[in-house]
């Protein structure tokens, strides 16, 4: 017959089968009859040779890993189960020579009579300035689960008193003046609390206006430092090609030296001993030297 087993809605539930002698098992498997399905769905296979197991498509797809599996014992936990889990549940184990055991379980999975525990508030806030000096302030709590639940406001520490139970609360302060508002929420297994601020229009102002020139300063550094990059780039001296001039000698006793060529002229002429250097200076500088800037061979025709 099989094992009986229930659980809650939202809870774990574990499968656990007897004690299983592993010195002759061969594969564990288990599978699942969901009515009004008549036949049994694969879930996962275990092989003890691979110490693994792997889990069917349909698994991993469809239901989301819901399984967890635990070899030490060959247990199967159904992660929060849910009423749709219900049915009939086999663990098949192979020996060595062939043959399986079952041991089959009937899962019956029912949905709590408990509400669900309270989630956490959220309170939206507006205002409205009125006439003399006054400002209304409304306020909005909403929790994102929770059933049956009951609303509490507080001003700081004093609870106010509602007609009825309500998630908005519509307060009238002083326009210049700042409160801290409370939401409980609360139902019967658990409650929750959530804060609100209510800024005075001139704190709100002040507070409009720091972000405003926190964002100024903010811009008018980037813009500072932009400009010194950009500045700084265009001083940076730009590269120059590489400028050679040749040097023009008169000479009488001929000494070559180094960086230099001869070239020898026929007999009752002079001989000119010329040598390329490379420009340290800008060319234009040169041509502002006396005998350069009127051209180096017409230079040595004047000297």
């Amino acid at each position: 017959s099989a094992e009986r087993v229930v659980g809650l809605s939202g809870v774990p539930l574990k499968l656990q089968p007897p004690p299983i002698e592993t010195e002759k098992l061969i594969s564990v498997e288990w599978k699942r009859q969901v009515p009004p399905a008549s036949e049994f769905s694969l879930i996962l296979k275990w092989k003890n040779m691979s110490n693994c197991y792997t889990y069917e498509n349909w698994t991993l797809n469809h239901i989301n890993k819901k399984f967890n599996f635990i070899t030490t014992n060959f247990s199967l936990i159904i992660q929060a189960a849910e009423h749709q889990d219900s049915g009939f549940y086999i663990l098949a184990v192979t020996d060595e020579v062939g043959e399986v055991k079952c041991h089959e379980f009937e899962v019956s999975v029912f949905d709590s009579l408990l509400p669900d525990h309270v989630g956490e508030p959220h309170i939206l806030q507006d205002q409205k300035v009125l006439d003399g000096g006054r400002c209304q302030v409304i306020l909005s709590c909403s929790v994102s689960r929770g059933g049956n639940v009951s609303y509490d406001w507080y001003r700081g520490s004093r609870l106010i008193e509602t007609a009825r139970n309500l998630s908005r609360l519509e307060d009238q302060i002083d326009a210049n003046s700042s409160h801290t508002y409370t939401c409980n929420v609360s139902n019967s297994v658990s409650w929750s609390s959530g804060l609100m601020l209510s800024m005075s229009l001139e704190d709100e102002f002040l507070h409009l206006l720091g972000i405003i020139v926190v964002s100024l300063i903010i811009l008018f550094l980037c813009a500072l430092i932009g400009f010194c990059v950009w500045r700084r780039k265009r001083k940076q001296p730009e590269s120059r090609p590489e400028e050679f001039l040749t040097v023009y000698e008169d000479v009488n006793n001929v000494q070559i030296r180094r960086n230099q060529e001869e070239k020898l002229n026929p007999p009752g002429e002079g001989n000119t001993i010329y040598s390329m250097i490379q420009s340290q200076v800008p060319f234009c500088f040169l041509k502002s030297i006396p005998y350069l800037s009127m051209g180096l061979p017409n230079a040595f025709r004047k000297l």
